[in-house]
């Protein structure tokens, strides 16, 4: 509580030259609830409760300029990943211009500046970011859990810069220049990211294409977190509606160069959703792959990514991992969730022993 009041009091202080003219809110999300996570042919199960929340100060100097402050809370002890006691999750200030572009026939809506998500693929906004939970399903997916170096309930972000720009016909495209994929300040081995996404709707306003490429040099000895490679990627996704029928996924290519000629560096991912809303209750499923190229099914390789612990299973390195998630998502009252998962995430040929089922239950609320 007292690192929260420091961090609290670090916050006020940095708005309060402010505070004559701008407007500033509160806002946040917290959940708690049981989890359960058991490994096959391993005696350790787990079963406990879990909290985690998040505070979110917003200041608005004017129409064009805004800052925001994320404060992610959660126990020193979870086994779902949620922050490690009080942590200030992301900082980031906000331009807001509208620049007309002219001859490009668009304009420049925003420049974001801080520690933000990484715009790569549609669905990177939907991912889970702690207690903040703007999908049908808490946990990610194996795609964004793979970029976020194994972390099941942490969003894909980066410290840096973004502009976004929107065109005619439905058309935005986000460009962010980043440190790396360890999420924080530091920069150690010099090497610079950046991602690029086009997003665009040809169907009408009920289907939404996007391109994003993605390419990041990594590759650093001194660094614990983060992928260890000369990271590029391209994603190819899409998501749809029909009345009270969502569906929709991607297919990311991935090759993380360790500049080792023994090892295949390349890795997919595939993700396909499903999710229906009856009145107050959303019932969904998602399917998800990661395929390392360098799959023996050993454990023993990295394929040129450090080795990065994939599912709730205690496993790392050249293995095929497969999540299937089925979640039952129930709106008590405005803000006010019941969210229960169903988790099954299997390992490739003979990785048996690992594969793990978590069943969670969690009330949630948003304010």
């Amino acid at each position: 509580m007292n690192k929260l009041i420091q961090i609290i009091g670090c916050v006020m202080m940095l708005i309060a030259p402010l505070m004559a003219e701008p407007m500033i809110t509160i806002s946040g999300s917290a959940l708690s609830g049981l989890s359960n996570y058991n490994q096959a042919k391993n005696d350790v199960f787990y079963s406990q409760f879990e909290t985690a929340s998040n505070l979110v100060f917003d200041v608005e100097l004017n129409q064009a300029v805004q800052a925001s402050f994320d404060v992610g809370i959660g126990g020193d002890q979870n086994q779902t990943g949620f922050s490690q006691g009080v942590s200030l999750s992301s900082t980031a200030l906000m331009f807001k211009p509208s620049l007309d572009m002219g001859v490009f026939g668009g304009n420049i809506t925003e420049f974001k500046l801080g520690s933000q998500t990484i715009p790569y693929g549609q669905f990177a906004e939907m991912q889970t970011s702690n207690s903040y939970v703007p999908s049908p399903f808490l946990i990610n997916d194996l795609g964004y859990a793979l970029l976020s170096a194994g972390a099941d309930v942490t969003d894909f972000s980066g410290t840096g810069v973004r502009t976004t720009f929107e065109g005619k016909q439905d058309t935005q495209i986000d460009a962010m220049v980043f440190n790396g994929t360890n999420g924080t300040d530091n920069n150690v081995d010099q090497g610079f990211g950046w991602a690029l996404r086009a997003k665009v709707k040809p169907f009408g306003s009920h289907t939404l294409l996007g391109v994003s490429w993605l390419n990041v040099n990594d590759r650093t000895e001194a660094s614990s977190e983060g992928i260890n490679a000369d990271l590029r990627g391209i994603m190819v996704d899409i998501k749809t509606n029909s009345n009270d029928l969502t569906f929709g996924g991607y297919i990311s290519f991935l090759n993380a160069n360790d500049f080792d000629t023994n090892t295949k560096d390349d890795a997919n991912v595939l993700m396909v959703y499903v999710s229906r809303t009856i009145e107050k209750l959303t019932l969904s499923g998602r399917y998800s792959i990661y395929k390392p190229g360098h799959y023996k099914g050993l454990g023993n390789g990295s394929d040129g990514l450090r080795p990065i612990n994939v599912g709730f299973g205690d496993v790392t390195g050249d293995v095929e991992v497969v999540r299937i998630q089925a979640s039952a998502r129930v709106e008590f009252m405005d803000n006010i969730t019941l969210n229960n998962e169903l988790v099954f995430d299997s390992y490739g040929k003979n990785r048996e022993d690992f594969n793990t089922t978590a069943l969670i239950s969690y009330a949630s609320i948003s304010f």
